[in-house]
């Protein structure tokens, strides 16, 4: 099982109050959510970083009812 990076990085606010909001990329483990990475901690990491390492692996999350 591997962690992937998605593509399209998700931030918290739009508009100009964009520019203070962090980004976070979600980090999938197959068809799961793994954890977040910001794209500080993205990019602060060295080259040879596993992401598992950067994420939070504990995020927040909104349960479904079932």
């Amino acid at each position: 099982m591997t962690d992937s990076v998605d593509p399209a990085p998700e931030t918290g606010l739009l508009g100009s109050a964009a520019a203070h909001a962090t980004t976070r990329v979600p980090v999938r483990s197959g068809s799961r959510l793994a954890g977040l990475v910001t794209m500080e901690r993205l990019l602060a990491a060295t080259p040879d970083a596993v992401v598992s390492e950067v994420m939070d692996a504990d995020p927040p999350t909104v349960a479904s009812r079932g």
